[in-house]
């Protein structure tokens, strides 16, 4: 899963740290649609705020999503 968060990302040219991507890994399902989900909320936040894809804003989306 882990790297399918990191193509995902690279698709979207969202730039996240590899803290970022380890701190997803376990704690997302490990489906390709829910690393497309986290990765489509963690980008509409990041562009929304001028903000890379961070730790914290990583957190924050997992709690919005209920993760």
């Amino acid at each position: 899963i882990r790297m399918v968060l990191v193509k995902l990302f690279d698709d979207r040219q969202l730039v996240v740290s590899p803290e970022t991507v380890g701190y997803l890994v376990p704690r997302i399902d490990r489906s390709l649609a829910a690393a497309r989900s986290v990765v489509e909320a963690l980008d509409r936040a990041a562009l929304s705020r001028h903000k890379s894809g961070s730790r914290a804003l990583a957190a924050e989306i997992l709690a919005g999503l209920g993760v």
